[in-house]
């Protein structure tokens, strides 16, 4: 098969042993004869899972088999003459193609080779939540604990990853109301209204009218999300042994007769061959896991409007959020505006005129830095950001039917992308699991555990259209 146009395609999987690597689009491995994994159904064709009885739970042996899995994945990296690891990403995004890469990272020398499939018709469109994105660094006012910290950690992966650390602007934010929430074990500056002025002139006296104190958190920064994406995915090209294949809508799982994957099922093209499959694929991630035959995924998808200027001279030194707006300013001299991180905005400007909340919120934005009057809108941006239920990360594998199947969904993605490949990279070779992610395993919102948390949402409090910068319960 020839590459798609504009398509980062990149030839040359890994290779190991005497069996070479699959063709992407040569069926002949999963159909009848001695290239099969697992003896064909009479059609030649593998059982999918959505030819399994409605209800099955899989084959009884499947922690067995998972078991096995994870020992051949680790016989593979150790045995040179093993057949080669075939990786499966759903989700060309910045979480996908970050991934993606730090598996063909993790593995050198290993017989391993990974196809990044995305249902969007090229890479133009795909990725609309990362472009969507604010792109803020940040890990404030998050609870628990550990999601602080996971969210620090995340930033500081930033400063020192190969590919992105060049990208970040380390400016540093500002809230115009101090709350409380900044908190112990994160750097935070208690600040003065005057403080704030003097700081950064260009901030309305008017927008800090009745506000006893503010804060600043020195080390967070922002990133222009296409530039992140553009780097992603050049990081995945330089790894080498990777096929990135758009216009693929995923619609099941080939399984063998141990009930391990061998092959994912896309809409109208032909199978890709495959012994783990990673869902990335943000806000359509249980979706995808429903194709698949895995579990109901609870997730809270929030749709969210951004404003973003035509570029402008230099406005903004540091982030600043206001109790109806905030508000920063890419490296291209873009302004970006967003005023609901709870979602109920945008999920209104999604039934309406998006342009419209686009407008309402740059005559926030310019209430509170009046140089940004009469700046013109150039894109108002919609995108549906994806949120599990309970507003953590859901990262590990997912069990039962869903054998073979590894998740990896949050929201702040741009903030622990780069962290969480690297943690979720070892565990799909095979590694042992991660402690850092035993928080976030899917098995708690399976088990219904977690939802109403809404760790994410304390971030949101006084940050809605229309809101009144009250505490929500």
């Amino acid at each position: 098969m020839s590459p798609i146009p504009g398509d980062p395609t990149l030839p040359g999987a890994r290779r190991g042993g005497k069996r070479p690597t699959p063709a992407l689009d040569d069926t002949r491995r999963l159909q009848g004869g001695k290239q099969a994994r697992a003896g064909p159904e009479p059609s030649g064709r593998l059982p999918s899972s959505s030819q399994r009885p409605s209800g099955a739970a899989g084959p009884p042996h499947a922690p067995l088999a998972r078991a096995a899995r994870r020992l051949r994945v680790l016989s593979c990296a150790l045995d040179p003459e093993s057949p080669p690891l075939r990786v499966v990403v759903v989700g060309a995004g910045f979480v996908g193609c970050l991934l993606a890469g730090e598996v063909l990272r993790a593995a050198p020398g290993r017989p391993v080779s990974v196809t990044v499939l995305d249902e969007a018709a090229g890479p133009g469109s795909a990725a609309p939540a990362t472009r969507g994105s604010w792109a803020w660094l940040n890990a404030n006012r998050k609870t628990p604990d550990h999601y602080r910290d996971l969210n620090a950690r995340g930033m500081e992966r930033w400063r020192t990853h190969h590919a992105l650390s060049g990208l970040p602007v380390w400016c540093g934010s500002v809230f115009l109301h101090d709350d409380g929430m900044g908190g112990a074990g994160y750097p935070s500056e208690a600040v003065g209204p005057e403080e704030v002025l003097r700081r950064h002139a260009y901030v309305s006296p008017a927008a800090l009218e009745g506000t006893p104190g503010c804060r600043a958190y020195p080390r967070e920064g922002l990133v222009c999300p296409r530039e992140a994406l553009e780097a992603a995915r050049g990081a995945l090209a330089a790894a080498g042994g990777c096929r990135v294949e758009y216009g693929s809508r995923v619609t099941g799982v080939a399984r063998g007769g141990d009930g391990r994957p061998v092959a994912v099922e896309r809409e109208g093209r032909a199978p890709v061959p495959a012994d783990v499959v990673v869902l990335a694929a943000g806000a359509g991630t249980a979706a995808t896991l429903a194709r698949l035959g895995g579990p109901a995924l609870p997730t809270d998808p929030r749709p969210g409007v951004l404003a973003l200027t035509a570029p402008l001279p230099r406005v903004l030194d540091t982030i600043v959020v206001a109790r109806d707006c905030y508000l920063l300013q890419r490296p291209d001299g873009v302004v970006a505006v967003g005023g609901d991180m709870s979602g109920d905005a945008g999920r209104d400007a999604a039934a309406g005129d998006p342009a419209a909340a686009a407008a309402e919120l740059l005559r926030r934005a310019a209430a509170v830095v009046p140089a940004l009057a009469g700046a013109e809108l150039g894109v108002a941006s919609l995108a549906v950001r994806p949120f599990p239920a309970d507003g953590l990360p859901c990262v590990g594998w997912v069990d039962g039917p869903a054998s073979g199947l590894y998740v990896c969904l949050t929201h702040s993605g741009i903030t622990l992308a780069p962290l969480l490949a690297e943690l979720a990279a070892g565990e799909v070779l095979g590694g042992p699991p991660s402690a850092d992610l035993e928080p976030y395993r899917p098995a708690r919102l399976l088990a219904g555990g977690g939802a109403g948390n809404r760790a994410y949402d304390l971030q949101s409090d006084g940050l809605r259209l229309g809101g009144d910068g009250g505490a929500r319960p």
